[in-house]
Formats: C-alpha cells, structure tokens, sequence
C-alpha cells in the first residue's frame, strides 16, 4: 500500500503519502495523530524524562492502573502509570503530593494529546521530608559511611 521510510536508528514510518486523503492532501486526524505519536516515541530526550508535580484528578482503577495529571503553578499533564509499574511503589500516592516521576512521554490517539507514562514515583517536597523527620531516614540507600539510624554499624 505505502512505502516504509527507515530511519538513522532503525525505526520504522509510514511515509507521508500514506496519511494523505484522497481529497487534495489534507492529513486524516487520525493518520496525523499517529505520526505524532511515533515522533514521541522515536525522540530519545522523551524516553527517559524526570517530572516533578502535584498530583490531582488521581482515580485507581480497577484493572490496578493509576490515572492522574500532574501540575505546578503554570501546566499540567495527564499521566498513566500501568499496574506491573505501581506494584513497586512504597508509597501510596494521594491526590495533593508532591511527586517525582520517571516517565516517557507518550500520545494518548483517541483524545490527541501527549501524556506520560509512568515507570516510577518517588515523593518529593514535603511529603518526602517530613518522612525523613517523622522515621528519622529516607527510603533510599543510606550514604557510604554513615550510621545507620539506632545503629553504631557504619555503613
């Protein structure tokens, strides 16, 4: 039907003329939906993306996926975090905190726009802080040689 376009790192697209209407060259919405998609997903710098905000509109759903928009003062964006991703998490996320998440950027097609999906979370901000002052440490690895709290044993 169309050619295939290969791209420096191996990828993979439909040429142009393929998303192109009959009618006089106008792209379908769902042809130039996908286009952008896999632009997304080709880009390396959106493959492995830090983002830190609040979370709002979170819903757990049934299928034990998390659904959520992350914000700050200016923007936000929705994000998806898959059940075998939030298995992993230590922490249960709330709507308010403060999070730092470890997501690709993606685009959701049947409603064009971009969100991230997310491979981790961490808390961020206060949430992360006062747990330290409330458990006396961080969750994460304790710095080399540093005692270990109620302990003499440097680690």
């Amino acid at each position: 039907m169309g050619e295939v376009a290969r791209l420096p790192q191996g990828v993979i697209l439909s040429t142009i003329h393929l998303m192109l209407n009959d009618s006089g060259g106008g792209w379908r919405v769902a042809d130039l939906t996908r286009y952008i998609r896999e632009m997304f997903e080709i880009d390396f710098r959106l493959k492995d993306v830090q983002v830190i905000g609040e979370i709002s509109n979170f819903t757990a759903a049934r299928s034990g996926h998390l659904y959520f928009s992350l914000k700050d003062a200016s923007a936000q964006v929705r994000c998806a975090m898959f059940r075998n991703r939030n298995q992993l998490l230590r922490f249960k996320p709330q709507e308010g905190m403060q999070v730092l998440v470890r997501c690709r950027v993606s685009l959701y097609e049947p409603r064009g726009e971009y969100q991230l999906i997310a491979e981790s979370m961490e808390e961020a901000g206060d949430g992360a802080l006062r747990r330290v002052w409330i458990t006396g440490f961080a969750p994460e690895a304790p710095v080399t040689g540093a005692a270990a709290p109620g302990s003499d044993v440097v680690v």
